[in-house]
C-alpha cells in the first residue's frame, strides 16, 4: 500500500513540466468542520489517500474529554474525498460520520488527506458548483484575463448564495501593492492560507523581464496575514519583501492569499505557521480566543519551503516528517506562545536535512472551565522579577561546531594539564630519591 503514493509520485514528476506542483500536501481537519483541498488556478487536486479516524491523542484534543481520545487505533481508509475532489481546483467536504461512516462510535475523530496537485489531463478546469450560485457556475480568476494595471484581484464575496457565507476566496496582489481583503456586512475574516513568492510564470508578468519571472519554486508561507487580519472585516496589508523576508532574491512574487468570510461568533478558523529551523514559531491568538493546536510536524515536505541559502542536499529529502505533541504541550489554553523550530525540541527525523515546524492550529473562544494555561518551566524567567524572559538561542549547525570545537579543546587542555602535573610530581619524586641515595653514599 505505501508504493501506491510513491508510483502516483513519480507519474506526476514525469508528466508535469513543474515539480514542484506534485510534492504531496497534508489537511487535516477535525470532526465537524469543513476539510478544504485547494491547488491554484493551474492546477488540479489528485487525491493520494485519505483516513477517517484517530491515530494519536494529540491532534484535534483540545476541550475533547479523556475517553473521546483514548482509542487510537481507529482507522477507515475512504474513497469519498478522491470521488468528491479529484480532477478540481478546491474543494470542500464535511468531516463527519454521517459521510464516511463511524469506525469508533464514542471518539472523536478526524479527516486526514494527502494529495498532490498536478497539472490537468485536458486541459479542463473543474470548480465545485457546489460552492457556486446557480447564476454564476465558473467565478475562478484567470490570470491570464487580468488587465495589465490590476495588481490585486480576488472571488467578490458578493457571488456566494446567501445561505452559504462561508466559501472561500482568493486574492493576489503583485509585490509592491497593497492586499485588500474585505468581507460583507456581519462577516469577518478567516485566513486558510498565504504564500509570498512565485509559482507560475504567467501571474504578475506583466512589463517584467525574464529573468525576475524564471523562478517558479519559489514559496514561503506566512502567517503574517492572519495575524493582521483575522476576525477583522476588511484589512490591508503591503505584499512585500520588507514584510513577509525574501525567499528569491531577484524574482518579481506575488501574495497569494486564501480566506473565508464568517460570523463572528463561529470563529474557529485553521492557522497555518511554519518557522525555519532555528528560528522561534510564534502562535498568536486575538483578545479573548485561546490556542487549539490541530496538527504540529516537524521535518520537511518539500524542496521550496525554508529553501534559501540552503545546499541541494540539504532540502533533497522531502519524505521526512515527525508528528509532535509539543506544540500542543507547550501552547494549548493560551492566547500567544512561541516555541524554537530546532531539533534539540523535536529530535532529529532526518539528520543533514534542513528542517521546519509546519503548525495549524486554531483560534477558540475559551470555555467556562478553561483558564489561560501558565507559563512551562521553559519558558519561565530564571531571573528577577520583572526581569524579561530567558530563552537558550536556537541550536544551529554552526553554534553546535563552535561548541564542539570549543569543548574538544578545553578537554584536551585539561588533559594536557594533568599529563603535565603527572610529570612534574614525578621528576620531584626522582629527585628526592636521588638525594636521598646520595646522602647514604660514604664521602670520600
Amino acid at each position: 500500500m505505501n508504493s501506491i503514493p510513491l508510483m502516483l509520485m513519480a507519474a506526476c514528476l514525469l508528466m508535469t513540466s513543474e515539480p514542484g506542483s506534485c510534492y504531496e500536501k497534508r489537511r487535516v481537519t477535525c470532526e465537524g468542520s469543513v476539510a478544504r483541498l485547494y491547488c491554484g488556478e493551474r492546477y488540479v487536486i489528485s487525491v493520494l489517500r485519505a483516513d477517517y479516524g484517530r491515530h494519536d491523542r494529540t491532534i484535534c484534543s483540545s476541550g475533547r474529554p479523556a475517553s473521546e481520545i483514548q482509542n487510537v487505533h481507529c482507522s477507515r481508509l475512504s474513497g469519498k474525498v478522491a470521488e468528491r475532489c479529484n480532477g478540481k481546483h478546491d474543494c470542500s467536504i464535511t468531516v463527519s460520520s454521517s459521510v464516511f461512516g463511524d469506525p469508533c462510535i464514542g471518539t472523536y475523530k478526524y479527516l486526514d488527506v494527502t494529495y498532490t496537485c498536478e497539472e490537468p489531463g485536458d486541459g479542463s478546469h473543474e470548480v465545485d458548483t457546489d460552492l457556486v450560485p446557480p447564476g454564476n457556475r465558473s467565478h475562478e480568476v484567470d490570470t491570464d484575463l487580468v488587465p495589465p494595471g490590476n495588481t490585486s484581484h480576488e472571488v467578490d464575496s458578493d457571488l456566494a448564495p446567501p445561505g452559504n457565507r462561508s466559501h472561500e476566496v482568493h486574492s493576489v496582489t503583485c509585490e509592491g501593492a497593497v492586499a485588500n481583503l474585505t468581507c460583507g456586512e456581519g462577516l469577518v475574516i478567516s485566513v486558510l492560507m498565504a504564500d509570498y513568492g512565485r509559482h507560475d510564470r504567467t501571474t504578475c508578468s506583466s512589463g517584467r523581464p525574464a529573468s525576475e519571472i524564471q523562478n517558479v519554486h519559489c514559496s514561503r508561507l506566512s502567517g503574517k496575514v492572519a495575524e493582521r487580519c483575522n476576525g477583522k472585516h476588511d484589512c490591508s496589508i503591503t505584499a512585500s519583501s520588507s514584510v513577509f523576508g525574501d525567499p528569491c532574491i531577484g524574482t518579481y512574487k506575488y501574495l497569494d492569499v486564501t480566506y473565508t468570510c464568517e460570523a463572528p461568533r463561529n470563529w474557529s478558523h485553521e492557522v497555518h505557521s511554519v518557522a525555519c529551523e532555528g528560528a522561534v514559531a510564534y502562535l498568536k491568538c486575538g483578545e479573548g480566543l485561546i490556542i487549539s493546536v490541530l496538527m504540529a510536524v516537524y521535518g520537511r515536505h518539500d524542496r521550496t519551503t525554508c529553501s534559501s541559502g540552503q545546499l541541494a542536499y540539504q532540502i533533497q529529502n522531502v519524505h521526512c516528517s515527525r508528528l509532535s505533541g509539543k506544540v500542543a504541550e507547550r501552547c494549548n489554553g493560551k492566547h500567544d506562545c512561541s516555541i524554537t523550530a530546532s531539533s534539540s525540541v523535536f529530535g532529529d527525523p532526518c539528520f543533514g536535512t534542513y528542517k521546519y515546524l509546519d503548525v495549524t492550529y486554531t483560534c477558540e473562544v475559551p470555555s467556562a472551565t478553561t483558564a489561560p494555561a501558565p507559563d512551562t518551566p521553559e519558558t519561565q524567567s530564571p531571573g528577577c522579577e520583572g526581569s524579561p524572559p530567558f530563552r537558550w538561542p536556537p541550536m544551529t549547525c554552526s553554534r553546535f561546531l563552535v561548541l564542539l570545537v570549543v569543548g574538544g579543546s578545553v578537554l584536551i587542555g585539561g588533559m594536557l594539564a594533568v599529563v603535565i602535573l603527572l610529570l612534574y610530581k614525578l621528576k620531584k619524586k626522582n629527585q628526592k630519591i636521588r638525594n636521598k641515595e646520595s646522602a647514604r653514599r660514604p664521602r670520600v
